[in-house]
């Protein structure tokens, strides 16, 4: 990924494909991190609940969220995976900073009062500069807040002159005091932070990006949807919503029908499909559906499917890690995908990873899948024997490969009609100055499978 990113970086201009490479890669980077913390919490018995305060009446609001998330596995859940978003969050530029409150609106005397309502009330607009600086600084704090980077965005908003802004980024802190939740030592009143009134963010706002990050803060999905549009590069999935608007079921169900074109695509993008299913622990669902699609084509060139090559490697791999730390996995979707990870491999001529990956399939299959790549191997005889050695290295039945294999050649050659009878036997006979055929050397060659271990020469 970091070589991709260097390239596209040295050049812009370089062919879309390399940047649809890059892409692919950067989802398959991000996913990866979600698999692992995922599947640590699913695979863990023991729910952290040190250090939390000590249950009564008078808990305050961020008291009994610690309480919520530290004992409901699926509130748990949600919690890793808003870290996650914030940290594969899209990079940006920052606005730059300036100190002055609104101060071309100022020189110009646009308006008579000069608080931050005051535009609103009054009906009038900020000078052209100011307006536009509001516009770039709200993207910039929306920004900020999606990549988890509250402070900065409070840092920014002082040092803007805009502290007024920064308080009201605070609110979005569920309300705690420390004395009353038994967690500090002070007098009543000495630690109490956040907001007793959070619902009241979910009123809107003019600028997009502003009401787009209190609806984020507070698990506003309507308005924080609306901000997609203007964000094209985020990632289209955003579980903090769920927190107190909606299940993360229904999310993805407003994604996927969103009528917003852009959403619906990005929905629909395989790696996005698949963090979806494993976001809400169906990751059966997703082999299936992958399975299904795979049979739907069948007829093409794997290859020729986009994305899929790379997608099915990724679901390949996440199988058999699953497979070997025994989480639960739809067996026969999973063999399906991997056959077909097979072929891909057979195809492409990757000799040295064909035995490694038949040899996670059933013993029927691992028959069927590698006398198939032996059937049209065409190397010469070391690296025909090096093929047997990789067979035997990773486990196959190799006696029973070989034999499938020349059967495979022969069927499409001399047995692929039924032989004569015996009055016309001589037309099979040719005479020893005739050339051979390609399709007698294929049949010839066959034979040396049969040759390269004592178990399968009495077959010869």
């Amino acid at each position: 990924v970091r070589i991709l990113e260097e390239n596209a970086v040295a050049n812009p201009a370089s062919q879309s494909s390399a940047h649809s490479e890059l892409r692919l890669w950067q989802l398959e980077q991000s996913t990866w991190k979600i698999v692992r913390a995922l599947l640590n919490h699913r695979m863990s018995t023991d729910m952290e609940e040190d250090s939390l305060p000590k249950a009564h009446p008078y808990l305050s609001d961020e008291a009994l969220i610690q309480q919520f998330m530290a004992t409901d596995r699926q509130m748990a859940e949600i919690r890793i995976v808003e870290e996650w978003l914030e940290q594969t969050a899209p990079p940006f530029h920052p606005i730059e900073t300036r100190a002055g409150y609104y101060p071309h609106t100022r020189r110009a005397d646009i308006l008579a009062e000069m608080d931050p309502d005051a535009p609103m009330r009054l009906g009038k607009a900020l000078a052209a500069e100011d307006r536009d600086y509001e516009t770039r600084l709200n993207e910039t704090i929306f920004r900020y807040v999606r990549a988890g980077r509250l402070l900065e965005a409070r840092d920014l908003c002082r040092a803007c002159d805009q502290p007024w802004r920064a308080a009201s980024l605070g609110g979005g802190q569920p309300f705690a005091d420390e004395f009353i939740d038994g967690l500090g030592m002070g007098a009543p009143g000495t630690a109490v932070t956040g907001n007793r009134n959070r619902a009241v963010w979910k009123f809107e706002s003019l600028n997009p990006h502003e009401r787009a990050t209190y609806a984020y803060l507070c698990g506003d999905a309507k308005n924080f949807l609306g901000a997609i549009p203007a964000d094209p590069a985020s990632d289209p999935i955003d579980i903090r919503l769920p927190v107190e608007a909606h299940a993360p079921a229904d999310i993805f169900a407003d994604l996927e029908r969103s009528e917003n074109e852009s959403l619906r695509i990005a929905a629909a993008e395989p790696f996005h499909v698949f963090q979806k299913w494993w976001l809400l622990d169906r990751f059966d669902n997703c082999l299936v559906s992958f399975k299904e699609q795979i049979s739907r084509a069948k007829g093409v060139d794997v290859e020729m499917i986009p994305a899929l090559p790379h997608t099915l490697r990724f679901l390949v791999h996440i199988t058999l890690l699953l497979r070997r730390i025994e989480y639960p996995v739809d067996t026969a979707a999973g063999d399906y995908l991997l056959e077909q990870y097979v072929m891909l491999l057979t195809n492409a001529g990757k000799t040295d990873l064909v035995a490694l990956y038949t040899a996670a399939l059933p013993i029927d299959a691992q028959i069927r899948c590698y006398s198939q790549f032996l059937q049209g191997f065409t190397g010469d005889v070391e690296e025909r024997r090096k093929c047997l050695a990789l067979a035997h290295q990773h486990g196959l039945p190799v006696e029973e490969i070989v034999r499938r294999t020349v059967q495979l050649v022969f069927y499409r050659g001399i047995l692929r009609t039924p032989f004569p009878t015996k009055v016309h036997t001589d037309r099979l006979i040719t005479r020893l100055n005739d050339p051979v055929t390609p399709a007698d050397n294929e049949q010839i060659r066959a034979l040396e499978w049969l040759l390269f271990d004592n178990s399968t020469v009495a077959t010869t």
